[in-house]
């Protein structure tokens, strides 16, 4: 009997992430003065491992003979340089395809370390285009800088944003650079291109996370062999409420909270407090729907009132439910309706990636009766 009832006070998660360290700090802030100590919260990252694999496009370009009938020797443009790798037009043939790790693909500074790794390539490495597509999953939050060298033209796309241009005729040299915000765990389509005439050839990509100042190609945030949910581990909240998990790389989460343990008593004052609903029923609004609801009919009635003053009387209630912020703003925004169908209290809940979490109860009521209304005897 005692497991229908629902405790009434408001818990307060606040997940801040420290950007120098990379740290949870979540934080249990009842609505007036309840114990936040000793509730259970786990957290869960979401780990996604790389294998490092790029698929591949090489196409033949200038009919194989170096024609500048279609288009330019190097194009300085990107509608020139789509050209390169549209097959609608006759000077463009699709060559050949595959998967490559990109140690060779984005990589390489001569056509032959591309067939060196089963690729196939128009002849002396003169007079094609390759396009190198991969799934990039950052492991930090942040902006990431990128740089791309190359002979001759290249670009680097990241979903539909161009990210960096470097057209026309050049060897691998210098490098030119571009930036994209990007967040942990995420999965972005990254392509990279480039295109060659004649003479030396190559691709040339790397990138430095938020937190890094070297550059290099980093395998471990391309290609998804498989994305997991991985404990951090259950910590109680100390007397303030908090507990703190680290987050080094800044990853999705997702917490778990559980209140069924954790108990509290009924005062006369509560119980006041709904004999006044009872009594004055045009101030019942909001949470008095799951406050005042002691016998979990979605419904407000004297049964309600025996019910709590039998507990009153004889024993504790332990069920704290969990709300979420935007269930909670609802609620709050439209003190005339009853909720309490649609959002159906749990005692526990796993959410994903949000930082407010509201625990209300039966019983302890977020405001008080008047002071006119008599103590119960």
């Amino acid at each position: 009997m005692i497991s229908k009832f629902k405790f009434i006070f408001s818990l307060i998660f606040i997940l801040t992430v420290s950007i120098e360290g990379y740290s949870q700090t979540i934080t249990l802030t009842p609505i007036g003065t309840q114990d936040v100590s000793g509730i259970p919260i786990s957290v869960e990252h979401q780990v996604t491992t790389a294998n490092g694999t790029t698929a591949v496009k090489i196409f033949r370009t200038h009919f194989g003979n170096g024609s500048t009938s279609q288009y330019q020797n190097y194009p300085m443009t990107r509608s020139e340089m789509d050209r390169l790798f549209n097959t609608s037009w006759n000077a463009t043939t699709l060559w050949w395809s595959g998967n490559i790790n990109a140690t060779s693909s984005l990589n390489f500074y001569n056509y032959s370390t591309l067939t060196n790794a089963g690729a196939s390539v128009p002849p002396n490495g003169d007079y094609y285009s390759t396009e190198v597509t991969f799934t990039m999953v950052p492991l930090e939050t942040g902006t990431y800088s990128f740089g791309i060298a190359s002979d001759d033209g290249s670009d680097l796309w990241i979903g539909s944003t161009s990210v960096i241009e470097y057209y026309g005729g050049k060897g691998v040299g210098p490098y030119r650079y571009g930036t994209y915000n990007m967040v942990a765990g995420q999965q972005y389509n990254v392509i990279a291109r480039m295109q060659e005439y004649s003479g030396g050839d190559g691709l040339v990509l790397v990138w430095k996370r938020p937190s890094q100042s070297s550059w290099s190609l980093q395998t471990n945030e391309i290609g998804v062999t498989s994305t997991s949910w991985v404990s951090q581990g259950t910590l109680n909240t100390n007397a303030n409420g908090q507990v703190t998990f680290s987050n080094t790389n800044n990853r999705p989460y997702r917490v778990t909270i559980n209140t069924s343990s954790k108990f509290h008593t009924i005062t006369d004052a509560d119980m006041n407090y709904m004999m006044y609903m009872k009594a004055f029923p045009l101030d019942f609004r909001s949470w008095d729907y799951y406050t005042c609801d002691c016998n979990n009919s979605s419904t407000f009635s004297w049964d309600d009132i025996n019910f709590c003053y039998t507990l009153w009387l004889n024993g504790y209630l332990h069920n704290k439910y969990i709300f979420t912020q935007s269930e909670k703003n609802t609620i709050e925004a439209n003190p005339q309706t009853n909720y309490y169908n649609t959002y159906f209290p749990s005692q526990n809940r796993t959410i994903e990636n949000q930082n407010q979490f509201y625990i209300m109860g039966t019983g302890k009521h977020r405001n008080q009766t008047n002071s006119n209304v008599g103590r119960i005897q």
